[in-house]
C-alpha cells in the first residue's frame, strides 16, 4: 500500500480524532528496535497523529505526567529492563492509555494473557498498517468511553473494509 492509499484508507479513523483535545491525538510508542519505532512514528505522523517514541518502559515512565494523556499506548512485550508485560501489570488499577501490545514472538496463550489483563489487542510482528490502525482505532474508542465523551465514530470494520479498498483486496 502506498503512502496515499494508507493516508486515504486511514481517513476515517484520523477524522475520529480530528479537533479533539491533544491527548486524544497522541500516540505512544513503546519499543527497543528504532527500525520498528520509526517506522511506526513516520506512518502515524503522515496519518497526521501526535507520536511521542520511546525505546524502553523506563523512559516511558519517566516521561509520564508531563504531558495530556495520550490517547493510546503501543508497548513492545519484550522490551530491555521492564517488560511489557510488567509494565502492563504495574500500570492496572491507575489510570492510564488504552494499551496495544505487539510482539514478534506471539502465541495464542500469551495473546490471552494479555488481552485478559486489559490490553485492547495484540498485534503479532510483522503487522500491517491496516491491523495497526484498527487497533488504534479501538483503542481511541475505548478512551473516549472512558471519558464519556464518544461521538459514535465509524465501526472497526468500515476502517479495515476502506483500508482493503484502497489497497485492491476488496473490488
Amino acid at each position: 500500500m502506498t503512502a496515499t492509499q494508507n493516508d486515504t484508507a486511514a481517513k476515517s479513523a484520523v477524522a475520529r480524532i480530528a479537533g479533539e483535545p491533544a491527548g486524544e491525538k497522541t500516540i505512544v510508542i513503546v519499543d527497543d528496535d528504532p527500525n520498528v519505532r520509526e517506522g511506526m512514528q513516520d506512518l502515524l505522523d503522515s496519518l497526521g497523529f501526535e507520536v511521542l517514541a520511546f525505546a524502553s518502559a523506563a523512559e516511558y515512565v519517566l516521561s509520564s505526567g508531563t504531558a495530556d494523556e495520550p490517547a493510546c499506548l503501543i508497548l513492545d512485550v519484550t522490551l530491555p529492563g521492564i517488560s511489557g508485560i510488567e509494565l502492563q501489570r504495574q500500570l492496572a488499577g491507575s489510570q492510564h492509555p488504552p494499551i496495544v501490545l505487539m510482539t514478534g514472538h506471539a502465541d495464542i496463550l500469551s495473546s490471552v494473557r494479555t488481552t485478559g489483563n486489559g490490553a485492547v489487542a495484540s498485534l503479532s510482528k510483522p503487522f500491517s498498517p491496516e491491523q495497526l490502525l484498527a487497533a488504534i482505532d479501538s483503542a481511541v474508542r475505548q478512551q473516549r468511553r472512558a471519558r464519556r465523551t464518544e461521538t459514535a465514530p465509524a465501526d472497526v470494520e468500515e476502517t479495515i473494509r476502506e483500508a482493503r479498498l484502497w489497497s485492491g483486496a476488496i473490488k
